[in-house]
């Protein structure tokens, strides 16, 4: 057929056609009648899936159809041939001569030091599959996590890497068609098809899961291979057309989920294999393929239908245990070159011990030179291209060795050349059998290196953390046994992460250090955990308002940073026992770079960061969780270096969180109490105690802190100093004497802590005390006071305050209607005490001179009666007196005395008696000269008074209370016998005053308001002197005539009642009787 193709001109980059997939679809379709009819959908059936018009198209015999014109061109076919054989000669790889001297020790020599590339290790992938014996692993692909294996006895793996998962696992398998192995596998993403090559039939599954697709079977097919797309941004193609190489036919196919349409047949005998090649054509898809028959390299022009010969690919007709030598077209992308262009690589046999590879771009032209295995054999196992590098399987079918052979691109020289047994042991009978695959666009694996570079660790103890696994892409398998291995190295990311964070580290220059850093950040664009390592660069390389910028940021939404990083880089963590803490790690190389700046620890340059990212924190909470903002509270108050008063206002401004009940807040007070920060604690416990909080017995932890203040003030800090001189929020003595006076139940701490209060601020705790004088526990306070001024000289506002303080126990004892001597009796002690040492001279002296005027004004001349007492008297003119401070307390004085008196309990008095009005006080304990002595000062009503009840007169206006001091005295009339003894002795003094008018004023005073009561007629007549006469007595002795009149009145009454009951009881008698003798009859 070739040779009676006829010639064509030789294609050049520029003839191909400029036509886009739509108008070359149009130019199919239009074609219908004279070339292939309209393009069609290929129908299949499922029980006779041979494709509709599979060997003709619209019913068009294959001799009806075009055929493809061959071109023989010097320039392409014999150029290409000439080189190829030029360089193999020269080489010597066509010599037999030199067959037989090559070396058949190479068994025996030592393995060379490196056995691969820099980097690369053969790793097997431990995929568990249940294969048999003769089983083994054929065909590969992948796509996404999904990796699907073709056996030699014709089934299909579907296994898949779920997320985290060291390995594949396998979750599909299907059997294709038994006893024939799988030839290819390919895969249309797009479509979400998967088409498996097996014993020459196409087979479509839906991927991911290869579930059953209804598009029946193309057969009779050699090979299949995705037809390449040309970048067209504006046209959007997806990846769905294929090329099938049939034993006839070239046939361009596009597939959907449910119909397979034939786009063009080509006319080729004999193709086993091709590649579709990315020309630089404005048709949305390829139109030239490089294929291969069963001798020749071919380049087939798709759109004009015609073939330019390029090579045979095994000239001296070689074998290897007898089966013909396998074409390779290898397709990669020249990284050496600007845009990257796609090229070819076409192996040719040259003979049993050699072999080499020539290199055409995508229009078919020779480039880039030629590689030679001078006595390595041909690549049976096949090669696989992964730039700079070309993998091979080679066979020796003289030394019968085989190798795994290492060549550049770059140098098209051999760098490792090795026995595959030194490399493989994967438990193959034949190590012959093996072979290796280029899987595009790959299969993810297990990045362990990446992993161990950013293996997630504790930033405490470095103890391991489980965190996500990372991938990398691995496009090289070796297949042929039971088990899967991969051509393995570092991934990009992994070699350029280690050797940025190795240069980082060892830079010298603030340039080279920002050089690195900027690297980081373009890394860490690739991979989420890198940006730690990221901002660790940044901060270590000082570039604090870089880090600064990147926290902020995250408050507008950009990339989040986590703040405990930044603490970590800042501040050596001692809170281990945090949760906090303990949850948080970085990748290993973070701490590993961390570690080796140890010139980071402790400069002014992190103390700052420190503080600045606390505060950045906690004043904006709301773009934090709640766990972060509780611990950086924390740190607010414990890591910021605040003083005293800088905490006080801290506090001031979050209120609300201090009176809430919070785990932060119990640990900053456990914090505070460990610094000795009782100023803050103080304030922290008077928020709790306003707002109600009923958690804690406040008022206890405020004194005893404010005790502690007070006794420790020269151990304060300055800042401290100075809150307490001039914050009034922080009057220590005043805090605790409110807790004290309005807080504490317990009389006995209540006593103990005043005076404990009181020993450390005796002039401040005095001032408040008299400020404060109601209230409970007064007597408490007197006592307080009196011990106290057995330790402390004090001043006489100290007597005044005990006096105070001695009053109100005493008044508070009144109300409280309990038993008030011992309150009166210490009251009583105080006044006088007070009356004794405080009053001065002037102020007795005025009293006596108000005494005086009584006794003058209080003349028996005035027949006038009841005449007004002592107390009364100063009553009504104390107020306006020159001794008011003195009367009053005199007056008090006699009205706690008059309480003692009637108790019979005396007073530990250092009075002065001497003193005429205090003499008159001291006849309330003087029961026998009492009377006499009153009768002598003058108070005569209260002599009469003492006459009658034998206790001193309330007076009509009392200092306390009436009704209280009467419940207390509750004064009853002696017998008649001694009222009778008394009065008679005042009517003794009466009647033996020298004034006769007041003799008979006095004497008829008192025969009239007592004689009645108490004596008979006729002994106030014989009282009666003659001087006296009977006149001044008129009003008793009418009213005694009465009394007798009224009681001869009784007696007579009484007579006469008793005779007429007497006569009614009689009557009643007869009445009943008679009545009674009725009855009975």
């Amino acid at each position: 057929m070739d040779s009676e193709l006829p010639k064509a001109p030789k294609i050049t980059k520029g003839e191909t056609s400029d036509k886009t997939e739509a108008a070359q679809d149009t130019e199919n379709s239009n074609s219908a009648g004279s070339e292939c009819g309209d393009s069609e959908v290929i129908k299949h059936d499922p029980v006779e899936p041979e494709v509709e018009n599979e060997d003709n198209t619209e019913g068009k015999t294959e001799s009806e159809m075009p055929e493809i014109n061959e071109v023989k061109s010097e320039d392409v076919s014999e150029n290409f041939e000439a080189e190829s054989t030029a360089i193999a000669l020269e080489t010597g790889a066509f010599s037999s001569q030199d067959q037989t001297q090559i070396p058949t020790e190479i068994e025996s020599q030592e393995p060379q030091k490196l056995l691969l590339p820099d980097g690369y290790c053969i790793k097997k992938l431990d995929l568990q599959l249940e294969l048999g014996s003769s089983e083994s692993i054929c065909a590969i692909a992948a796509h996404e996590s999904n990796l699907y294996l073709g056996l030699t006895n014709g089934r299909l793996f579907h296994l898949y890497l779920f997320e985290d998962a060291d390995d594949y696992i396998a979750i599909t398998q299907l059997s294709i068609s038994k006893g024939s192995p799988v030839k290819k596998i390919l895969l249309l993403p797009d479509e979400e098809l998967c088409l498996v090559l097996c014993n020459k039939v196409i087979y479509t599954y839906q991927l991911p899961e290869l579930s059953p697709c209804n598009v029946g079977k193309l057969k009779d097919v050699e090979d299949i291979l995705m037809l390449s797309q040309v970048k067209n941004p504006k046209v959007k193609s997806k990846l769905n057309k294929i090329v099938a190489f049939t034993s006839t036919k070239i046939r361009l196919i596009q597939f959907s989920k449910d119909a397979v349409k034939l786009l063009k047949d080509i006319p080729y005998l004999g193709s086993v294999s091709g590649i579709s090649s990315a020309s630089g054509t404005l048709a949305n898809y390829s139109n030239i393929c490089f294929v291969a028959n069963d001798k020749n390299y071919d380049v087939v022009d798709i759109q004009q239908t015609r073939r330019i010969p390029l090579s045979e690919y095994n000239p001296t007709n070689v074998e290897f245990a007898n089966q013909k030598v396998t074409p390779y077209i290898i397709p990669f992308h020249a990284e050496d070159k600007e845009d990257k262009p796609e090229e070819y690589l076409l192996l040719i046999c040259s003979d049993v011990s050699g072999s080499m590879a020539s290199f055409v771009n995508p229009e078919g032209d020779v480039i880039r030179g030629t590689l030679i295995w001078l006595q390595e054999g041909y690549p049976t196992g096949g090669l696989a291209v992964e730039w700079p590098h070309v993998f091979g399987l080679f066979w020796n079918e003289a030394d019968q060795i085989f190798r795994l052979c290492v060549n550049s691109l770059v140098t098209l020289e051999s760098e490792y050349v090795n026995s595959a047994s030194q490399i493989f042991d994967n438990g193959l009978d034949r190590i012959e059998d093996l072979r290796i695959r280029a899987v595009e666009p790959g299969f993810a694996v297990l990045d362990s290196e990446l992993l161990d570079q950013l293996q997630l660790q504790s930033c405490l103890d470095r103890r391991i953390i489980p965190s996500s696994k990372h991938y990398k892409i691995a496009s090289i398998a070796f297949i042929g046994g039971h088990d899967l291995l991969l051509l393995d190295k570092p991934s990009a990311l992994a070699l350029a992460l280690r050797e940025t964070v190795d240069r980082f580290d060892k830079a010298s220059s603030e340039a080279e250090v920002k050089q690195y850093a900027s690297k980081l950040k373009k890394l860490a664009k690739k991979c989420e955990q890198i940006w730690s390592l990221y901002i660790a660069s940044l901060f270590l390389a000082g570039q604090y308002e870089e880090v600064k910028s990147f926290v902020r940021g995250q408050h507008q939404g950009r990339r989040k940073v986590d703040p405990r990083l930044v603490l970590f880089l800042s501040w050596k963590v001692n809170d281990s026992a945090a949760k906090f803490w303990s949850e948080f790690c970085l990748p290993k190389l973070t701490l590993d770079l961390i570690d080796l700046q140890t010139k980071r620890q402790d400069s002014p340059s992190t103390e700052e960061m420190k503080t600045w990212i606390i505060e950045e924190i906690f004043h904006n909470k709301e773009h934090y969780d709640q766990e972060t903002n509780a611990n950086f509270r924390y740190y607010m108050y414990t890591e910021t270096r605040r003083d005293t008063g800088a905490l006080l206002e801290l506090i001031d401004t979050e209120k609300e969180m201090w009176i809430a009940q919070n785990e932060i807040s119990d640990r900053l007070i456990e914090y505070f109490k460990k610094e000795n920060r009782n100023l803050v604690l103080i304030h922290v416990y008077l928020l709790k105690q306003k707002e109600g909080n009923k958690f804690d017995d406040w008022e206890l932890r405020i004194i005893e802190l404010g005790l502690s203040v007070l006794s420790n003030y020269e151990q304060q800090t300055e800042s401290e100093k100075k809150i307490l001189v001039q914050d009034r929020r922080f009057d220590i003595v005043a805090i605790v004497f409110t807790q004290l006076h309005q807080h504490i139940e317990d009389e006995n701490y209540f006593a103990k802590k005043l005076l404990e209060l009181l020993k450390l601020r005796p002039e401040e705790g005095l001032t408040l005390l008299k400020k404060n004088k109601s209230g409970k526990f007064q007597s408490c306070i007197k006592t307080i006071l009196t011990e106290l001024s057995k330790l402390v000289e004090l001043d006489s506002q100290f007597r005044s305050l005990k006096l105070d303080y001695a009053e109100q126990a005493f008044v508070t004892s009144l109300n409280c209607e309990t038993d008030s001597g011992s309150q009166a009796q210490d009251f009583a002690a105080e006044l006088s005490s007070f009356i004794n040492e405080e009053i001065s001279d002037d102020e007795f002296q005025n009293l006596n001179i108000l005494y005086q005027t009584y006794q003058v004004e209080n003349d028996l001349k005035d027949s006038s009666w009841p005449k007004i007492t002592w107390i009364e008297f100063l009553h009504l003119h104390f107020k306006s007196s020159e001794c008011k401070e003195l009367s009053q307390m005199y007056l008090k004085l006699y009205e706690v005395s008059l309480i003692l008196s009637t108790k019979g309990l005396e007073v530990d008095s250092t009075l002065n008696y001497k003193n005429p009005p205090l003499q008159y006080l001291e006849l309330l304990w003087n029961s026998d000269s009492t009377i006499p002595s009153l009768l002598a000062l003058r108070d005569y009503s209260t002599a009469e008074w003492v006459a009658i009840y034998k206790t001193f007169p309330l007076p009509r206006t009392t200092i306390y209370s009436k009704r209280e001091l009467f419940r207390l005295i509750s004064p009853r009339k002696l017998s008649s016998e001694e009222v009778h003894t008394n009065i008679k002795s005042i009517l003794n003094f009466y009647l033996d005053l020298p004034d006769e008018e007041v003799r008979k004023a006095t004497a008829t005073h008192v025969i009239n308001s007592y004689a009645m009561e108490h004596f008979s007629f006729l002994e106030i007549l014989n009282l009666i002197p003659e001087s006296l006469s009977l006149w001044c007595v008129q009003d008793y002795i009418a009213e005694k005539l009465i009394s007798l009149k009224k009681e001869q009145a009784d007696t007579s009454m009484r007579k006469i009642l008793s005779r007429l009951d007497a006569k009614f009881s009689k009557s009643l008698l007869q009445s009943f009787t008679k009545s009674h003798a009725e009855i009975l009859q």
